[in-house]
């Protein structure tokens, strides 16, 4: 099994000129936490969560005349789209990330790849439950600094 078999696609995207408030919008519109924010070829410049829009919300001044460039991250690890779903689970074990954005050769945005989506396919042939238990146990303990308890 291979990210492409499981990814959520299109992409939900937004420019980083995009306004916090339209991305707001966008989100509630598709039902999504996390935008992937891609330039004019729609290259791969970063992603904006729902928790980025609350902390900037929380933080600055006219939060909602802000540009998401201002409240995005820019550094994210991405993948690809024929690599095996086993290879990227480990990957979200190792940084601790709830979403993967899928990127072809070009780095275009291609979809994204959540722990939903990781959930919603749990126990087909080559994604075993335990693996995806394990990923997410993983996951929830890098996002709280505990441990998890076996």
């Amino acid at each position: 099994m291979v990210v492409s078999d499981v990814m959520s696609f299109p992409a939900v995207t937004c420019g980083p000129s995009t306004l916090v408030a339209e991305a707001a919008r966008l989100m509630s519109r598709h039902n999504c936490g996390c935008l992937l924010v891609t330039g004019d070829r729609g290259q791969l410049l970063g992603l904006v969560t729902d928790r980025d829009l609350a902390l900037a919300l929380a933080t600055r001044p006219n939060t909602w005349g802000l540009a998401v460039r201002d409240a995005m991250t820019s550094d994210v690890e991405s993948c690809d789209p024929e690599t095996s779903v086993e290879r990227t689970l480990e990957e979200f074990t190792d940084l601790g990330v709830r979403r993967l954005p899928v990127v072809d050769a070009h780095g275009r945005a291609e979809g994204l790849l959540s722990v939903d989506d990781l959930v919603l396919h749990a126990g087909e042939p080559g994604l075993p439950l335990a693996v995806v238990f394990d990923a997410l146990r993983a996951i929830a303990a890098a996002e709280t600094g505990r441990a998890a308890a076996y």
